[in-house]
C-alpha cells in the first residue's frame, strides 16, 4: 500500500492561489518561516500539500511539502518527515532530489526541496514513450538507476521506488525523490508497511523486510516501463513468476539488452539480482552501439566489479564515475569515445635556479590567483590561513583586503575584475556551500550554491568574464554557477571510466574538467560556456592537474609521473584529441602545485614537506626524528615501521626505538599503511602499483630477507590492522564520499562502519573499538566506534580533529596508537618563470 506522503505529486499544475490545510490557508504571497514566499500550489495528497515558493534568502524557486496541521500533530507523521530530510541530506547526486531544509514555523511543519516540473508517472501516462528516441529512453533509465545507486551507496533502502517518486526537474534531469518510506539498510531492522503494489518485490508481498534487492526489483519494472512504455507482463517459471519477453518481433540489440537486464532485476531470488550500481553500468553499456563489447562479457565484468564492492574493497581513492546526463540544453555535444592517451615527450628542465623565488612561507600554499592587471597574485597558505598579495616584479608582500570569510572554508578566490570573492565554507548548520560577495574589507558573503566539502584543489574557479564560476557540486560532479541567472548547471560527463579524482579549471573562456583514471592517465575535456558544447577531448599519459592557458590552444598543467615526479607540462591540442605533450620543467625533490598564468609568466608553488616520527617514551620526553619524510608509522612487538619517501618512491622501512632507520623492507614505488601483527614477527602493508593489493610479510632474519604474500588483490586505502590481527579498518572512497569499512582477514567478511567524512586513516583503540574521523557541522571529529555494532554505536568518546587528510597525510590531532605518530611540516616557495 502506498504512503500518501510518498505519493504526492510535485508537478507544476495549475492550482488555487492558496492551499487549504485543515482549516489553515497558505495564500499566495504568504511568507513561511520569514523566508519562503508562497507562489502557488503544485499538488496535494492525503496528509500534505506541495507548494511552489520563492526562497528570499537565495533568490530561487523551491518546492515545499507542508504537512496538514492535523497530520503534523501526529508525532509519527512528524517523525517520518524529519527522517525523510535527514536521510535525503546524506545524498548529493544530480539524479537524487535535493532536500534543503526542514522546520516548523507559523503553525506548519514543512520540508524544502528542489523544484520539479513533473513526475515520471505523468510522462509515462501520456503514452508517448515508444515514440521517443531509444537513446533518450535509455538515458532516462540510466538516470533513475544512477540515482538509486547513490541512495544505496549511502546505506539507505528507499522502499517505494515508483515512477511517481521519480521527478523531472526544470533543467531536464530525472531525480529519485521522496524518502518518507526509506529506512537505513540494516539487516536487523524490522519491516515497515509501505510501498506501491505494482513495483513491490515478491518477498515484500510475502511480508519480508525491505532490502536493497527489493528496490532493484522495482527499478527493473521502472526501466521496462521507461523503455517500452508499459509495465512488464509475467509468466510462471521454475522459481516463480518471471518477466515475459517483450512482444516486439525485433527489438534490436540494445532493446534486447534492456529486456535481459529487467529479467535479472526481477529475479525471484534476491541474491541473483544485480546491484543498482551494476544496473546503471549495464544500462550505459546497452546504450552503446550494437557492435560494441558483447552483453555477456559486459555482464561478467560488472559481476566482477560487484564482487569487489561486496567484499568492501576498492582501489585507492578511486571513485567509479558513471556518466551523468547533463542537465543542460539538449544541443550539448555527445562525447566521443575516449581517445588514446597522448604521451609526454622530452625531459623536464631543472628550474631550481631559473624559476625565480618570489616568497617563502612556512606552510603549504593552497591557492594562487592572478589579480586584475596581471602584475600581482593573491596567495593563500597555512593553517590558520594567511592571505597576502605578492607583486611579481619585486616580490613585495602586503596583507590582502578580505571580506568576512565563511567558517572552516577554502581560500578566497577573487573574480577577474577583483570586484567579487567566491569562497568555500560552511553555513551555520554546518552545510557546505560556495559563498559569494563583494571583495571589500569586512563585506558579508552569502551562501549561493550547495557544494561538496572543501578538499584539495576544490576552490571555485572564475570564468574570464567574471559572471560565472566553476565549483565542486558534489564529490563526483563539477558545476558552473551563473551570477546572471543565479542558477547552477552540472557539467556534462565525458567518459564512463572510473577515476581517481576530478580537477576543474578555467581555460581562457572555457571550462576544463580533468579526471585521473585507474591507470594514472588523465582524461580531459574542454567545454564552451554557456552552451557547454564539447570543444576538445583528449587523454594524457600522466597524472595531470592545475591547468592554465592564454588562448585555449596551448595548455599548461602540473603532472606527476613515477619516473619523473612533479613537473610542469605543455599540451598543444586540436579539437577532440589530436595533439602533443611536452615536459617543460621541475624543481627536483619538491612538490609543485597552484599553477597560475600571469601574462607571459607561469607562477607556481614548490614545496617540501617533512614527516618526522614521534615516539613516546616511558616517563620521559618523546623522541622526535628529524630529516625523515614519513607518511605513516606503526609500532608494536618491539618494532617500529614507517612509510618513508625516498628517491620519489614510498617504501616501508624498519626503525629502531630512537627513530633511526634500520633497513628497508619494501621497494615501492607506492607502498604504505604498515601494521605490525601480534607477536611482532610479521607485518602488513598496502601496495598501490605493480601487483597492487594488501600484503602480509614476515620480517625474516633481520638482514633484509623479507618474505611477502598478497592476501587480497584489491587495495584498501589507509588500512590499519586491529591489535589482535583479525580485522582491517580502512577508508573506502565512494561516489557520495568516503566510508569506513572493516574486513575480517580470516573469512573475508566485510562490514560497513558508516560515513568517514575524511580520508584520515582509522586508529584502533582496542581489538573491538576503532577511531574514525567524521565531520560534525563541517568540523573534523574523531569518533570511537564499537565494531561489533557495525559503527551504529559509538564507544562513548569523541575528539576534535584539525584536518580531513585530503592529501593522505595524517591529522596532527588524531588519536595516537602505541605511542607513535607522524608530525608533518611544510615549507613552500612561490616561484615564477617565463612560460615556454
Amino acid at each position: 500500500m502506498s504512503d500518501p506522503v510518498a505519493e504526492e505529486s510535485h508537478t507544476l499544475i495549475e492550482g488555487t492561489q492558496g492551499a487549504a490545510l485543515g482549516g489553515a490557508t497558505l495564500a499566495r504571497g504568504t511568507v513561511l518561516a520569514s523566508r519562503y514566499e508562497i507562489v502557488r500550489r503544485l499538488g496535494q495528497g492525503g496528509v500534505a500539500v506541495v507548494m511552489q515558493a520563492r526562497d528570499r534568502a537565495l533568490g530561487v524557486d523551491v518546492a515545499i511539502k507542508v504537512l496538514r496541521p492535523d497530520a503534523a500533530g501526529e508525532a509519527k507523521r512528524l517523525e517520518r518527515l524529519a527522517k525523510e530530510v535527514k536521510l535525503a541530506r546524506q545524498i548529493r547526486h544530480p539524479n537524487v532530489c535535493r532536500v534543503f531544509d526542514f522546520g516548523e514555523a507559523d503553525g506548519h511543519a514543512f520540508l524544502v526541496m528542489e523544484l520539479a516540473r513533473g513526475s515520471l508517472r505523468e510522462e509515462l501516462a501520456r503514452d508517448t514513450a515508444p515514440a521517443r528516441p531509444l537513446a533518450a529512453r535509455l538515458a532516462d533509465a540510466r538516470a533513475v538507476a544512477e540515482g538509486l545507486a547513490a541512495v544505496h551507496a549511502a546505506g539507505i533502502v528507499h522502499r517505494d521506488v515508483t515512477p511517481q517518486n521519480v521527478l523531472r526537474t526544470s533543467d531536464g534531469r530525472l531525480v529519485v525523490s521522496d524518502f518518507g518510506l526509506a529506512t537505513l539498510a540494516d539487516p536487523t531492522a524490522s519491516s515497515l508497511h509501505g510501498g506501491t503494489i505494482a513495483y513491490m518485490a515478491p518477498e515484500i508481498a510475502r511480508g519480508d523486510r525491505a532490502s536493497l534487492a527489493s528496490d532493484v526489483w522495482a527499478l527493473g519494472v521502472i526501466i521496462h516501463e521507461i523503455v517500452f512504455g508499459r509495465r512488464p507482463s509475467w509468466r510462471q517459471g521454475r522459481f516463480g513468476s518471471t518477466m515475459a519477453p517483450a512482444p516486439e518481433a525485433d527489438l534490436g540489440v540494445r532493446a534486447q539488452r534492456i529486456v535481459d537486464l529487467c529479467v535479472r532485476c526481477t529475479d525471484e531470488r534476491e541474491r541473483r539480482r544485480p546491484t543498482a550500481e551494476i544496473v546503471s553500468r549495464l544500462v550505459a553499456r546497452a546504450a552503446e552501439r550494437a557492435d560494441g563489447p558483447s552483453w555477456r562479457r559486459a555482464g561478467r565484468v560488472a559481476t566482477c566489479v560487484a564482487a569487489v564492492a561486496i567484499a568492501g574493497l576498492t582501489v585507492f581513492h578511486f571513485v567509479k564515475h558513471p556518466r551523468v546526463e547533463a542537465p543542460t540544453p539538449a544541443t550539448a555535444l555527445a562525447a566521443p569515445a575516449s581517445p588514446r592517451a597522448i604521451p609526454l615527450a622530452g625531459e623536464p628542465a631543472d628550474w631550481t635556479k631559473s624559476a625565480r623565488v618570489l616568497a617563502t612561507v612556512d606552510g603549504r600554499i593552497e591557492a594562487v590567483t592572478v589579480l586584475p592587471g596581471g602584475d600581482r597574485v593573491r596567495v593563500a597558505w597555512g593553517e590558520p590561513r594567511h592571505v597576502e598579495d605578492v607583486t611579481l616584479a619585486t616580490g613585495s608582500r602586503t596583507p590582502a583586503p578580505l571580506p568576512q570569510l565563511p567558517a572552516r572554508g577554502g581560500p578566497p578566490v577573487p573574480s577577474p575584475d577583483g570586484a567579487s570573492i567566491a569562497s568555500e565554507g560552511y553555513d551555520d548548520a554546518g552545510r557546505p556551500f560556495v559563498f559569494l560577495g563583494a571583495a571589500q574589507p569586512g563585506a558579508h558573503l552569502a551562501a549561493v550554491a550547495a557544494a561538496a566539502d572543501p578538499s584539495l584543489a576544490s576552490e571555485p574557479r572564475w570564468l574570464a568574464d567574471g559572471r560565472a564560476f566553476v565549483y565542486d557540486a558534489d564529490v563526483r560532479n563539477a558545476a558552473v554557477f551563473s551570477l546572471d541567472t543565479n542558477r547552477a548547471t552540472i557539467l556534462p560527463a565525458f567518459d564512463a571510466g572510473p577515476s581517481f579524482t576530478t580537477f576543474k579549471a578555467v581555460v581562457h573562456d572555457r571550462v576544463l574538467v580533468a579526471r585521473v583514471a585507474e591507470d594514472f592517465t588523465s582524461q580531459l575535456a574542454v567545454f564552451s560556456w554557456p552552451d557547454l558544447a564539447l570543444a576538445a577531448r583528449f587523454d594524457l599519459a600522466a597524472f595531470a592537474v592545475e591547468w592554465q592557458s592564454r588562448d585555449g590552444r596551448r595548455l599548461y598543467g602540473l603532472a606527476n609521473e613515477p619516473d619523473h615526479g612533479p613537473e610542469v607540462v605543455a599540451v598543444d591540442v586540436d579539437a577532440l584529441g589530436a595533439g602533443r605533450a611536452t615536459r617543460l620543467g621541475h624543481v627536483p625533490g619538491e612538490t609543485l602545485r597552484t599553477l597560475a598564468l600571469a601574462g607571459d609568466a607561469l607562477v607556481f608553488s614548490a614545496s617540501r614537506w617533512g614527516g618526522d616520527v614521534q615516539l613516546e617514551t616511558a616517563g620521559g620526553p618523546p623522541i622526535v626524528t628529524h630529516g625523515l619524510v614519513a607518511r605513516d608509522v606503526a609500532r608494536g612487538g618491539g618494532r617500529v615501521l614507517a612509510t618513508l619517501r625516498e628517491d620519489g618512491h614510498n617504501r616501508i622501512f624498519e626503525l629502531d626505538e630512537q627513530g633511526h632507520v634500520r633497513r628497508r623492507l619494501t621497494d615501492g614505488p607506492t607502498d604504505e599503511s604498515p601494521s605490525i601483527l601480534p607477536g611482532g614477527d610479521a607485518f602488513t602493508y598496502v601496495r598501490r602499483a605493480g601487483e597492487s593489493g594488501f600484503y602480509r610479510c614476515t620480517f625474516g632474519d633481520g638482514r633484509g630477507a623479507v618474505a611477502c604474500t598478497r592476501l587480497l588483490e584489491a587495495v584498501m586505502p589507509y588500512a590499519t590492522v586491529s591489535p589482535d590481527g583479525r580485522l582491517v579498518a580502512y577508508i573506502d572512497p565512494q561516489p557520495q564520499g568516503p566510508r569506513a569499512r572493516l574486513i575480517a582477514l580470516d573469512t573475508g567478511e566485510a562490514r560497513d562502519l558508516g560515513d568517514a567524512g575524511s580520508y584520515c586513516a582509522p586508529v584502533w583503540s582496542s581489538a573491538r573499538t576503532v577511531w574514525v574521523s567524521r565531520r560534525t557541522q563541517g568540523v573534523p571529529t574523531w569518533v570511537e566506534l564499537d565494531v561489533d555494532a557495525g559503527g551504529a554505536r559509538t564507544a562513548g568518546r569523541t575528539q576534535r580533529g584539525s584536518r580531513a587528510c585530503p592529501d593522505g597525510l595524517p591529522d596532527p590531532a588524531a588519536p595516537v596508537r602505541d605511542g607513535a605518530k607522524v608530525v608533518v611540516s611544510w615549507r613552500a616557495e612561490l616561484r615564477t618563470i617565463a612560460a615556454p
